[in-house]
Formats: C-alpha cells, sequence, structure tokens
C-alpha cells in the first residue's frame, strides 16, 4: 500500500533506458489533470484504479483513475481534498478539508466521501488502507502527532516507541502497520505494528518504513545510511543509491518483493537485486510511489524540460 510521505525531489540527471532484463521495459503514460497544472499518482490497485491529486484550475482535489479518465472525488465540504491509497474494493483514503476548514481523514466509497474524524479533535490524514476496510494514518491533536487505525467506524490511537510521536504509512490485508516514531529528540525509527504492540524493526535503522506487503516484507528507507532497504522476518537487504545520486527513497512495495522509489536522477524499480531507472515524460523530475502485482507503477513525472508541470503517470508495459 501506498504511502503518504513527503516527496522531495532535486533535479535528475538524464534517466537510464528502461527496461530491469526482467519482465521487458517499461513505456510511460501521462494521466493528464483535472484542468489544471499539476497532478500526482499515489497509489494503484490490481484492477488498474489510480488515485491521487491534481489542481482542477481552483483548487487541488482527489482523484480517481480508471478506464481511461480521471474523476473528481470531491471534498468533505472544504476547498481542497487529497487521495493517497485504494484497495481492491476501489475504497479510496486521504485527507480533505471540511466545511470549517478543519483538515480530516476521509474514506470514500460508492461514489461517497466519508469523514473519519479525529482522535482528540485535531487534524488527520488517512494514509492506507487494505481491503478489509482498516485505514491507517496519523491525526495531530492535542496529545502530539499519533499513528492510529480506524477500523469498523472506531479511530484506535497506535501509540509511539517513546510517547512523542509517530505517522503509520502502510497497512497489509492481515492488519500489520508501518511507520516511524521517535526513538530520541534526533532520531525516528522504522517501526511495526503487529497483533498490537509496536516494535522497531532495526536498532540500527533510522528513517521510516513505508509499505508492507501480504508476506509481512516491508521497505523504507534509512535516513543514516543513505539507502533503502527489504526488511524480510529481521533481516535487511541494502538497497544502495545508483552512482551519482546522492539519496534514495522507497515509497512502495508488492506482493513479489518489487520495489520502487526515487532518488535525484530519477524514478526507479528495484527488484531480485537490480535497479532500473524508468522514463520519464520529458527527462526532468520523476518519481514511482506505488507498484501493484502486474508490475505497473504510478507516481509523477515532469512534463517540460523546465522541471514544471508535474503530472500523474503510469509506467506500464
Amino acid at each position: 500500500m501506498a504511502a503518504a510521505i513527503g516527496v522531495t525531489l532535486t533535479a535528475p540527471h538524464a534517466a537510464a533506458q528502461a527496461g530491469s532484463g526482467l519482465a521487458g521495459p517499461l513505456r510511460i503514460v501521462d494521466l493528464g489533470t483535472l484542468g489544471g497544472g499539476f497532478s500526482q499518482a499515489r497509489a494503484i490497485n490490481e484492477r488498474g484504479e489510480i488515485v491521487g491529486v491534481s489542481s482542477t484550475g481552483s483548487a487541488s482535489h482527489a482523484f480517481l483513475w480508471r478506464n481511461g479518465r480521471m474523476t473528481d472525488l470531491g471534498t468533505l465540504g472544504g476547498s481542497f481534498s487529497a487521495a493517497f491509497d485504494i484497495n481492491n474494493r476501489s475504497e479510496v483514503v486521504g485527507y480533505s478539508a471540511t466545511r470549517d476548514d478543519a483538515l480530516h481523514a476521509f474514506i470514500w466509497r460508492n461514489g461517497r466521501m466519508t469523514d473519519l474524524g479525529t482522535l482528540a479533535g485535531g487534524t488527520s490524514i488517512a494514509t492506507a488502507v487494505n481491503d478489509r476496510g482498516d485505514v491507517v494514518g496519523d491525526d495531530d491533536g492535542p496529545n502530539g502527532l499519533h499513528a492510529f487505525m480506524w477500523r469498523h467506524g472506531t479511530m484506535t490511537d497506535l501509540g509511539t516507541l517513546t510517547g512523542d510521536w509517530s505517522r503509520a504509512y502502510g497497512i497489509n490485508n492481515h492488519g500489520a502497520v508501518v511507520g516511524e516514531s521517535t526513538v530520541d529528540a534526533m532520531t525516528t525509527a522504522a517501526v511495526l505494528w503487529r497483533h498490537g504492540p509496536i516494535t522497531r524493526l532495526g536498532e540500527d535503522q533510522s528513517g521510516p518504513a513505508t509499505a508492507i506487503n501480504d508476506r509481512g516484507q516491508v521497505t523504507g528507507f534509512d535516513t543514516d545510511a543513505s539507502s533503502a532497504y527489504l526488511w524480510d522476518s529481521g533481516r535487511f537487504t541494502r538497497i544502495d543509491k545508483p552512482d551519482g545520486s546522492t539519496s534514495i527513497q522507497a515509497m512502495g512495495l508488492n506482493n513479489r518483493a518489487a520495489v520502487v522509489g526515487f532518488t535525484d536522477l530519477g524514478a526507479f524499480l528495484w527488484q531480485r537485486g537490480q535497479l532500473t531507472t524508468l522514463p520519464s515524460l520529458a527527462g526532468g523530475i520523476t518519481s514511482a510511489l506505488d507498484i501493484n502485482d502486474q508490475g505497473q507503477i504510478v507516481g509523477l513525472s515532469a512534463t517540460t524540460p523546465d522541471e514544471f508541470n508535474l503530472h500523474a503517470v503510469l509506467w506500464t508495459r
């Protein structure tokens, strides 16, 4: 499931020729916008349905793209919204401004957007949803920034490692959740919630866990080591940044242990130890944010060489 974590990109160099040698080359498809100049695809399900956020000309709204068409999902009554994940039942989660200008997590299903509320009256953002309809995200209220799970109409605080703050970025179909939490004032760590308690993925790892698949494998990135990883049953497999790159962030993971993300050289696909730079629309900024089990990848790419006019994109074979 996709992760709702900040995407910060610098200008990439020319992208390497795509094609991992594992399943053939990938082509890039511009998904367009709702009517403005900007869009970003955040997640894709097994049906090939894609969600994200797009400018409409006057505001930014969550969208659902399917069968070649981008649909505006509206808001909770306010001026803007954004979608971060979609499950295989076509349920969409994200956040929206409300009529009184609060920021609340939502779930959209059957054409209707429902306000999930907050833990204690602050703001909330939904970042991921599984096929059971369990939703995770984070809530910033009187008790600080805390990860939550919303299930059957009830929002539950998932707690923290140290009592400071935590965020949840992904959930699998078994209810296991990943994210990050503070260790001390200077350090955050990748964390896993499984059957209740919060645990740290590794004592030497600093930075977030961004996605988890149904096999319990986790991806994320280590901010101290400037590397990404695939975690499996307590073992880390390091994903090194490519030559010439200064940073790498892993954002999405499928059930075949394929990882996608971005470096300052552009979007990448990593599978079976091989990292491939994905093609761009115009040689500018690219970022891959999610991948489904069919190997379809979504994210964003600049539509002009000057790296402006970012559009939601799909990489497919």
